[in-house]
């Protein structure tokens, strides 16, 4: 069975990780604690190393936002092993509520930018 790889809690107000980039290629085979992922958070930059060996299935791009607890890689037991329907389905809700959710964050955003000033001041 693949094994999901997730992006760990880093501290409980990040929401989100920047993927900065790959430390290996879709398709190579990665062993279990090498680096896998460059990302960025609010306050510092880090690697994240693979938690199973396996040949790497790439779910994002360099620059994505990837959201905390969200599968952003499979580490497949063989090469030509293919993912499973229930996997995929599950990759894809992630992500559907993953960019849902960056979209309110960035309207909030917005709006807070556009609050007028206090008249009475």
């Amino acid at each position: 069975m693949p094994y999901l790889q997730r992006v760990p809690l880093i501290t409980p107000e990040e929401q989100f990780v920047r993927l900065t980039g790959w430390k290996k290629c879709s398709g190579e085979y990665v062993q279990a604690g090498e680096p896998l992922i460059v990302f960025e958070t609010s306050k510092a930059t880090a690697e994240l190393e693979a938690e199973s060996s396996g040949y790497l299935v790439e779910l994002y791009q360099e620059e994505d936002q990837v959201m905390v607890d969200h599968i952003f890689a499979v580490l497949k037991e063989r090469e030509d092993q293919e993912i499973s329907r229930e996997t995929l389905n599950l990759i894809k809700k992630e992500k559907e509520l993953a960019r849902a959710r960056l979209e309110e964050l960035e309207q909030m955003e917005q709006g807070e930018q556009e609050e007028p000033d206090d008249p009475e001041e």
